[in-house]
């Protein structure tokens, strides 16, 4: 699978890779990747960095399918990073589809992975 996360517990932050072709099984194995991973908490954040995509192949069924899985909390703050038009309205789509079938999350997409991770961590509980 063209995916990768890291889990970091110490900034309550879940840090996702993506790369080459983008498929709807891309997304739903990084979702139950994560889902049984035993570090994995829900309400974490998350910063999606989807800058190495090269391709999509999803439809926009595909992508309302991946968004009515639930990984993540309601108000949960996840940020997606992209590098392309194509991937950035993927993603403003997949927000879309987050916000119309009740996923409260709070979701922003950036094409600046620095200004993400700013925007995520900014506010956070400091425990």
């Amino acid at each position: 699978m063209p995916y990768s996360y890291v889990i970091d517990k110490d900034r309550r932050l879940v840090i996702s890779t993506v790369w080459g072709e983008i498929t709807l099984e891309t997304i739903t194995g990084h979702q139950t990747a994560l889902a049984h991973d035993p570090a994995f908490d829900p309400q974490f954040r998350q910063l999606a960095d989807f800058t190495g995509v090269t391709k999509v192949l999803l439809n926009s069924d595909e992508i309302r399918t991946a968004a009515t899985r639930r990984v993540f909390s309601s108000g949960s703050r996840r940020a997606i990073v992209t590098a392309t038009p194509e991937v950035f309205g993927l993603a403003r789509m997949f927000a879309t589809y987050l916000e119309l079938y009740g996923g409260a999350l709070d979701l922003q997409v950036f094409t600046d992975k620095e200004e993400a991770l700013h925007w995520l961590l900014e506010g956070r509980d400091r425990r």
